[in-house]
């Protein structure tokens, strides 16, 4: 009886992919130690926090994070500070001393541990200001959700203040079907276009 066989059939079954085996796991942390609550609000500049605050895990910006603003720990990714001269497009003032994600880049991400109550589908929203036109955000999810949306120029709704400065709030700019539970949502810049972003309303519509 030859072993050859033998041999062949038990390096094809060490080959072979197990089962049912663990996907990696996702080693970000929710900023502060609690999940965002889905239906909520999610603050952008409080994305997750990676071991050694290292670039490319729970957030991807060219030149990498440092400490700034909000976030001290060396992982801050051009975190701004709301001031006196921020206001809506129809002229009313934001609050002071927030913080927003701003100097954003093409192809930009972060990454939000959530804890959605209960499943279904959820509008996408926030507050947000571009100082050009063509800003594109992709919201993802677990399992393949995905929702895009475009976020309109700033430019003309108030012409006396800093384009940037002006922020649009979006009610229902994309939906987005969420199982419930824990899980990780990443939010994509595609395209920036002077786009700043203070916050991101998750919302049950049906």
């Amino acid at each position: 009886m030859s072993f050859i066989p033998i041999l062949a059939i038990l390096v094809l079954c060490a080959a072979l992919p197990v089962v049912g085996a663990a996907e990696p796991t996702y080693p970000g942390v929710p900023f502060g130690s609690r999940a965002h609550a889905v239906p909520g609000t999610i603050e952008a500049e409080a994305y997750d926090q990676a071991p050694a605050d290292g670039e490319g895990v729970t957030f991807h910006y060219r030149g990498g994070g440092k400490a700034g603003p909000f976030r001290s720990a060396g992982d801050a990714i051009g975190i701004g500070v709301i001031g006196e001269d921020h206001v809506h497009t129809d002229g009313t003032r934001l609050p002071l001393g927030g913080h927003y994600l701003g100097w954003t880049q093409d192809g930009q991400w972060m990454r939000y541990t959530i804890e959605v109550a209960e499943a279904g589908v959820y509008a996408i929203g926030g507050r947000f200001a571009a100082g050009g036109r063509g800003s594109r955000i992709i919201v993802r999810a677990g399992a393949g959700a995905e929702a895009a949306f475009e976020v309109p120029s700033s430019e003309g709704f108030q012409p006396q203040v800093e384009v940037y400065h002006v922020w649009h709030r979006l009610e229902r700019a994309a939906e987005i079907a969420l199982p419930a539970g824990r899980q990780v949502l990443t939010v994509v810049l595609e395209r920036a276009a002077g786009l700043n972003v203070d916050h991101i309303t998750v919302t049950r519509v049906r």
